[in-house]
């Protein structure tokens, strides 16, 4: 009897022991697994971060890299655009009805610390969407290439192939461009990464992209997968995209046959955690909306509609030409034949 009574302590403990192994092990690959996310976690916070201490006007490496534009095409005729700013630098952005290759448009852009186009949407469908390192003339050249390929009507391989070797030159960044016919050319690239695409492809109903200047976070799909309102997808969508670290404000354009809603909104990272970045003021058809006012994502705020079938009143046009003026200061293509391109 003694002797089952002690066979049976010892497999008692037996037992123990083996379960206390067991956990021992698996404790140790928990530390180990979250150490390794917490390396992984450095290594995009690495890539992605900006330096928030930062002197205004820097272009530090890891300053200015995020910049994203999501596309949501709900049908012919009908599309979504939202661009969202990253930026440690504060810049008021504007937007305006302007004249763009012979049609009344909408651009986003800003002009303090550099000039950058950020958005155009002309009269009849042509969306331009662009992001990147700061610098004027990589800007002026993307928006000459974006207004060729409007005058000859179609996008071909050879125009995103240029786009990417202007973007490559200055570093990282994206363009943007879809036709009327629904056609889309896409290019993003990032020397830091050693990654950079190329895409021309047709849109379908119901499809989307995400277009940010780091290309391995390209995205596509249907957007009804995040809200069967297009709007309302597509600023989940770019409040959802992790690239970008310093993130400000997200307008998003309601193309619907020459007629566009505008909404204002301040990402701040409120889908990833946040706080991240801070808002930009806004200053739209020569209207001021600070910053502070415009709400946190997925909330947005009404900025206006303007039908492009009407055109830019005058002092819109002459505020506007005078950017134009300062585009022709430089010869757009000779200085791609400087590009070899």
């Amino acid at each position: 009897m003694k002797s089952k009574i002690i066979n049976f302590i010892i497999g008692i403990l037996s037992l123990l022991l083996l379960f206390s192994i067991i956990a021992s092990d698996l404790s140790t690959q928990i530390e180990e697994s979250k150490l390794q996310n917490i390396v992984d976690l450095n290594k995009v916070s690495k890539l992605n971060s900006t330096n928030e201490n930062a002197e205004l006007g820097s272009n530090d490496t890891f300053n200015d890299t995020g910049c994203c534009s999501v596309l949501v095409h709900v049908r012919p005729g009908r599309d979504v655009l939202s661009y969202r700013r990253d930026s440690v630098n504060f810049a008021n952005i504007l937007i305006d009805k302007i004249n763009f290759n012979g049609q009344t448009a909408i651009k986003e852009y800003k002009t303090q610390r550099g000039y950058f186009t950020h958005t155009i949407i002309t009269q009849n469908g042509w969306i331009i969407g662009i992001g990147g390192k700061d610098d004027p003339d990589t800007t002026k050249r993307l928006e000459q290439l974006a207004s060729d390929i409007i005058s000859k009507g179609y996008i071909e391989k050879g125009d995103m192939n240029m786009a990417n070797t202007i973007i490559e030159r200055n570093g990282w960044g994206h363009f943007l461009i879809k036709s009327p016919d629904d056609s889309v050319g896409i290019t993003a690239c990032d020397y830091r990464v050693h990654k950079s695409i190329i895409k021309l492809f047709k849109m379908k109903n119901g499809d989307y992209i995400k277009v940010p200047n780091n290309p391995r976070y390209y995205g596509k799909g249907k957007f009804n997968r995040f809200s069967s309102d297009p709007g309302k997808a597509a600023i989940k969508i770019i409040g959802n995209d992790i690239y970008g670290q310093s993130r400000r404000d997200v307008i998003t354009y309601d193309y619907n046959s020459a007629k566009i809603n505008i909404w204002a909104s301040f990402d701040g990272g409120a889908f990833l955690g946040g706080p991240r970045g801070n808002p930009d003021d806004i200053q739209y058809m020569g209207t001021k909306i600070n910053g502070n006012d415009l709400p946190v994502i997925p909330g947005k705020r009404f900025l206006g509609e303007e039908d492009l079938n009407i055109k830019p009143n005058i002092n819109s046009v002459f505020s506007n030409q005078k950017i134009a003026s300062s585009l022709n200061n430089i010869n757009v293509k000779d200085s791609l034949a400087q590009f070899n391109v």
